[in-house]
């Protein structure tokens, strides 16, 4: 964003019900030279909210925020339907570069944002429903938590009607 946008100051945001959080900022000289946690009532993050990229030459004159343009990470959800779970917003930028290139410019790496965004997520989805390992091809540690949890929770059902002691073993075995 810096590079392409020409912004002094940018960062990321993530959405929250109460808000919007800070995950990653570049160009603060302090941590504490603008909020960590913006309310949702931003007027700028309130038009991001509906999915919309904005700039404060889109506000109304009196309107106070700390950004001057921000965009919306869209994730696309199992059901297909969109929402917004992050914004990009920049704080700070010469005003010669407060022009309708630069939002274009921003909302294009938002859209690139949220293409990636919602790529990682169905991968993380995918991954987790898959046991083995693509390369290996051994079960990976979720899914053997899985399956403890699931025979353990069989280990107490049947522990209630049959009393007996049960022992557990887990072998190791490496080639190395």
């Amino acid at each position: 964003v810096t590079r392409f946008v020409d912004a002094d100051q940018c960062a990321i945001y993530d959405r929250y019900e109460g808000g919007w959080k800070l995950r990653q900022e570049s160009g603060w000289t302090r941590p504490d030279e603008y909020e960590r946690m913006l309310p949702s009532n931003d007027a700028l993050l309130q038009l991001v909210e509906d999915g919309r990229v904005a700039s404060v030459l889109d506000l109304e004159q009196d309107v106070q925020t700390d950004n001057l343009i921000a965009a919306p990470i869209i994730a696309e959800e199992q059901s297909g339907k969109k929402r917004v779970v992050a914004a990009i917003t920049v704080q700070s930028m010469p005003l010669q570069s407060l022009t309708a290139g630069a939002v274009r410019t921003l909302s294009g790496i938002a859209e690139w944002s949220s293409r990636v965004f919602s790529t990682a997520d169905r991968f993380r989805r995918v991954r987790e429903r898959d046991p083995a390992d693509e390369i290996t091809g051994t079960y990976r540690y979720g899914y053997l938590v899985r399956r403890l949890d699931e025979e353990c929770a069989r280990w107490r059902r049947y522990q209630e009607r049959y009393p007996s002691p049960t022992t557990f073993c887990l072998l190791y075995t490496s080639d190395a």
